[in-house]
Formats: structure tokens, C-alpha cells, sequence
């Protein structure tokens, strides 16, 4: 039953990360910002992807809790590289989702 409180757990993660990442790009899109910064973008998204399907084909229990656990960190990673390139180019980050939790 622990596996489940964690797998539990690791989804509220994924959610709350989801809608941080979503948030961030979708402010980062309103600025200005260079082509290499885009293709480092599509290479975050691109290992985000990659994250989501190996959740999607996690056979075991064991599985799915490594597959959030990858998915949750690049999810992480990506939206603190968004917030560090809002920060590089002067903007300011007004994430609500980062905020109750």
C-alpha cells in the first residue's frame, strides 16, 4: 500500500510541474528571446516527451514510480531553465502555480 501513497504522491508532482512548465513557456513566448534559446527549448521538450512515454509503457508498479520519478525531474529541470532564461533576458517570472504549495 506504500506504493500507492507514492504513486499517489509522484502524480500530484507531475501535475503541479505540468501546469509550472505550461505557465513558464507560455510567458516565455511572449518574450523576446534568441533561436538558440528555442532549440534548447525543443531539446527540453523532446526529453520531457521521451519521459512521458516511458510512464506510458511502464509495465510494473516499479516501473510507473521510476518513469514519474524521470518525468517529474525533467519537468523540474525544464521549468527552472525557463525561469532562468525569463531572468537572463530581464523578465520577471509570475508563476501563481509555484505559490500554496
Amino acid at each position: 500500500m506504500g506504493n500507492n501513497k507514492l504513486l499517489s504522491e509522484l502524480s500530484e508532482t507531475q501535475c503541479f510541474q505540468e501546469k509550472r512548465c505550461r505557465d513558464l513557456l507560455t510567458q516565455l513566448k511572449s518574450c523576446d528571446f534568441s533561436d538558440d534559446s528555442a532549440s534548447t527549448i525543443d531539446q527540453y521538450d523532446a526529453l520531457i516527451e521521451e519521459a512521458r512515454k516511458k510512464l506510458g509503457t511502464a509495465a510494473t508498479e516499479e516501473k510507473r514510480i521510476a518513469a514519474l520519478k524521470t518525468l517529474n525531474y525533467r519537468l523540474a529541470n525544464t521549468a527552472q531553465y525557463y525561469e532562468g532564461l525569463m531572468f537572463q533576458h530581464g523578465y520577471s517570472t509570475t508563476n501563481a502555480a509555484s505559490e500554496g504549495s
